[in-house]
This record gives C-alpha cells, structure tokens and sequence, in this order.
C-alpha cells in the first residue's frame, strides 16, 4: 500500500448504520411503487410547509450537503442530500421526511431514534458549513394511506450536535484505521503463504484453478467431488489468495452442519501454521448461543442486553486480540463483558476477513446479514457447503404461514395489554375472514374446503401486513416486553 491516504465516501445514512446505536431493525425491500408514492408524500409535505411560510422565510428542497474529516491513513466524506431547509431571518431549521404507512396518531417522538440521528448528522454539517450557533430539526412523518402527518421540532445546540456527529465520525474512522492496518499485515503474510499440506490430492489443483478463475472473473462455479477430495481447503486457499491480491473484500464460507464448520475453520488453522495472518468468525445461531435460560431479550429480563450498545466497544476491542473467533471464544469474550455473545458475533463480523455460517445469514429474508447485504454490495466471495441442500432450504426461508386461529389468539392478548397491536391484528384477522369466505364450497362435495387457488396475491393484506410490521418494529426498537412476547415475535417475523 502507498503512503497516500485512502478516500472513504459514505452517506450520512451509513455512517449512522455502521454505529451500533443505531440498530439493525430493517424493514426488507422498497418497491418502485413504495418509492414513487414515497417521492410524491414529500413533495406534498413540502408544499404544505411552504404555503404556510411568511414572506422573510424560504424554503430549499434537496440541498446537497458534505463533510471531511482525516484519520490516521484514511480521509472520511460523508455526504447526503437534506429534504429541506427553513430559512427565517434569523434562524435556520433542517426539515427531514419520512413517508410511513402507520396513522400519525400512533407516532409518538422517539419512535424511531434512526430518523433523529440522520437530521442531527444533517443539522450539524449545515451548521458547520454556514458557522450556525443553533438550529432547529423539523421530523415530520406523513402518512402514505390516510395523507395525514404529524411533526416533532427541536431546538439544538451545535456544540452538542458536533460532539454527536464527531462521536460517529471518529468511531468510523478509528474502525477503518485498524482495518487499514490490520489488511497491510494480512496481505503481506498471503503473498507468501504457500499451499498448507506437502502435495496437492487428486483433482485438487484442477478445482482451485476452477474456484481462482471464478473469483477472477466474478462468475459462479458448481463443483462436485467425492469425500477425501480436500474440497475444503481447494475452496478457501484460492479464496484467501484472491482476498490479498484485493479481488474480494471479504470471504463467506456458508454451511448448514457444525462438522463442516470446524473442517473450514482447521483448514483456516492450518493455513496460519504456514505464517497466514487472517480473521475468521463464527456466527452461531441465538437459540445456541444465548447465555440467558429464558431466551428473553428484554433488558429487563436479560443482563447481557442491558446497555449492550455501552459495553460492547470493550468486548470488540478485546476479541481483536484473536485472530479465530470460535464459538467458545466469543461466549467467554461475552461472559467477560456481560454481552450478548449473539449480537457480539455479529459486531465482530465487521472486523473479519473470513465469516463462517448458516445459509440463512446470506439467503434468509429475516435474518440475512443487513449490515453486508442491505444498503451497498461488496466484493464478496461465497463458499456454499453442499448447495444442494439450499433447494429444501430455500422453500422454508422464504414460506410462512399466518393461521387465523393463531391470530385470534394473538388478538385477545394483545387487547389487555396493547389496545393499539390490538387493532393491527384485529384488521388482518377480520380481512383474513373475508378471505376464508372464499373457501366456502357450499354443497359441491367435488371441490375440496382445503384448497383454493387465486391468480392474484392477497394485496390489501400485504398493505395491512406491513402497516402492522412498521408498528411492531416501533414497539421492539422501544423494548418490548408482554406477556405473550414469543407469540408476538413469532407472527411478527412470519
């Protein structure tokens, strides 16, 4: 590596995402008609603001905005684009939109604290930029299915806001100067790094050519071999080759049994016998990992979630003493420091070359790795263990089912403790009804009461399924805690 400084250009929303604060609750995909319905409610927001202006205030849409900080051998620029900025005579407001599909009633002002990161990030670079002492943020959320909105003003200080947007500012660039060093020793022990064993096995060299010509030319390659054939490590020495000639980023290497995990970590070992430099983890499954007898996520019931976001900058700063994270090692790492090892494994990932897992954390919609996969692609290189597994696999992931006695249930739980869940889950299982009508044969005994076929996907429960996921993810970024807790997850997910 050269002696210039590398340029990092990132989003203010990333910037926020990669601090742990700001959580990992993402909400899947957005449609094209989402987002055009999503580009026309700011546009109506930002009319009515308008209208509403004296004659000595403007209003600007879209103002591009950009900051630059310098670490030890990376330049940070974050960058982002403001929806709009009030200008009074004598004061200055930042307008940030968020479009929703949740009744503005139910909205209270910390519903979601991401939203209030990403308009302080924006207020502090304006203020910055036009030497401000104060400014104001304007969060207004406008409701996509009954037009209504509702906004919450603030008041800020920008000596505050410079120690809040600094704190994530730095905390980057901490992270990419390790980083940065860490992958200047990692690459010079792979330039040397020869093969691990005294000989290559039958057919080995054929398939590492495969794998390296793969990676090479970013195709995909399915390979077939029989026990004994070394499979493993013909896959990941070409992998580890790529990964220091800075073909690929970051290497997967994704199985469905622990027996193969451990073969992929000794092969991992065995290669730093022969001088490789290089991090690896192993992301367990929560309900094998957990510390915690009730399996309760509650700080309120689960000491390694209290103030997990306070304790876990130590936990990392510890593990990266280690350059193999194994499950052991990170459940003693998260004993030490009262962390949930889950979430730390996850954290950890960020700081890794290689990262060794379940299928799910690449395919699942529920549970794939957001913080790689989610906002941007990398140069990745995934190893799929017996792929052809993922046939049955794939069928599970991306299949649920919602039964009506389920929710009824869900329903009569929820109108004791949460009258507003309760009228979410009282929309679906009343639309739900309306739908199993169909499923009414009468007297024609040919047609079975099991079955019905539509052409069309249910769309208005998909409109009602996602006004109910947006609520629920308001109420667990808060702390759920109900007496029906893993019922409620359970159909939240599905």
């Amino acid at each position: 590596m050269n002696g210039s400084k590398t340029i990092i250009r990132i989003s203010v929303q990333n910037l926020i995402d990669f601090s742990p604060q700001s959580g990992d609750l993402g909400t899947g995909f957005l449609s094209v008609s989402r987002a055009v319905e999503g580009t026309k409610g700011h546009q109506t927001v930002r009319k009515a603001v308008i209208s509403a202006l004296s004659e000595d205030t403007s209003y600007s849409s879209e103002v591009p905005i950009t900051f630059v900080k310098e670490g030890r051998h990376t330049i940070l620029e974050v960058s982002g684009r403001i929806d709009g900025v009030i200008e009074g005579s004598s004061h200055t407001t930042i307008h940030e939109i968020k479009t929703t599909q949740m009744d503005p009633d139910f909205i209270e002002k910390d519903h979601n604290p991401h939203h209030w990161s990403q308009a302080k990030c924006y207020a502090y670079m304006y203020s910055f930029r036009y030497k401000l002492n104060r400014i104001g943020i304007r969060l207004t959320y406008y409701c996509l299915e009954n037009r209504m909105e509702k906004s919450f003003i603030e008041e800020f200080d920008s000596i505050n806001l410079e120690e809040f947007f600094l704190a994530l500012a730095e905390s980057f660039l901490d992270w990419q100067d390790a980083l940065y060093e860490w992958q200047d020793l990692r690459n010079s022990s792979i330039l040397d790094l020869p093969f691990p064993y005294p000989f290559y096995r039958k057919e080995q060299g054929k398939f590492m050519n495969g794998v390296s010509n793969c990676i090479k030319t970013a195709s995909v390659l399915f390979a077939q071999a029989p026990t004994g054939t070394g499979k493993t490590i013909a896959a990941l020495f070409p992998a580890v080759k790529a990964l220091g000639e800075g073909l690929v980023s970051r290497i997967f290497y994704l199985t469905a049994k622990t027996t193969t995990r451990a073969i992929a970590e000794k092969a991992l070992e065995d290669m730093r016998h022969k001088g490789l430099l290089l991090k690896s983890v192993e992301i367990t499954a929560k309900e094998k990992i957990c510390m915690n007898g009730s399996f309760n996520c509650d700080p309120a019931l689960c000491k390694y979630a209290v103030n997990y976001y306070g304790k876990v900058k130590n936990a990392v700063r510890d593990a990266f003493r280690y350059d193999s994270l194994s499950r052991d090692l990170i459940e003693n790492i998260a004993a030490r420091h009262d962390v949930c090892p889950f979430e730390l494994s996850l954290d950890l990932s960020l700081w890794c070359d290689v990262i060794i897992c379940d299928y799910n954390y690449l395919f699942d919609p529920r549970v794939y790795l957001r913080r790689f996969f989610a906002n941007q692609k990398g140069a990745y290189c995934f190893l799929v263990d017996e792929a052809h597994n993922l046939v049955d696999r794939s069928r599970e992931m991306y299949s649920a089912e919602l039964g009506k006695r389920t929710i009824l249930e869900l329903k009569r739980a929820a109108k004791a403790e949460l009258p507003d869940l309760y009228f979410y889950i009282d929309e679906i299982y009343k639309h739900i009804l309306s739908i199993s009508k169909e499923f009414d044969t009468g007297n024609d005994k040919t047609v079975s009461p099991l079955i019905h076929v539509r052409k069309e996907p249910p769309m208005e429960l998909g409109k009602l399924a996602a006004r109910l996921a947006e609520y629920a993810e308001s109420l667990l970024s808060k702390g759920l805690s109900v007496s029906f807790q893993e019922e409620f997850l359970d159909f939240y997910f599905n």
